[in-house]
C-alpha cells in the first residue's frame, strides 16, 4: 500500500516517519508516517481495541 502525498500548503510542525509499535501478538502500527501542518485540522482515528 502506498502512502498518498499530502498537499504542501503550510509549515510542517510535527512529522513522524516509519513508526512501528509491536505488542505481544499484535502489530499496532506498521511503518506509519504522519505530518501535522500549522493552521490545518489534523485527525487521527484509532481502530477497535481488543483485549
Amino acid at each position: 500500500m502506498q502512502n498518498p502525498q499530502p498537499q504542501q500548503s503550510g509549515d510542517v510542525i510535527i512529522e513522524t516517519r516509519n513508526v512501528s509499535r509491536l505488542y505481544p501478538g499484535v502489530t499496532a502500527l506498521d511503518q506509519v508516517s504522519y505530518r501535522v501542518y500549522r493552521n490545518k485540522v489534523n485527525v487521527l482515528i484509532g481502530g477497535e481495541r481488543r483485549r
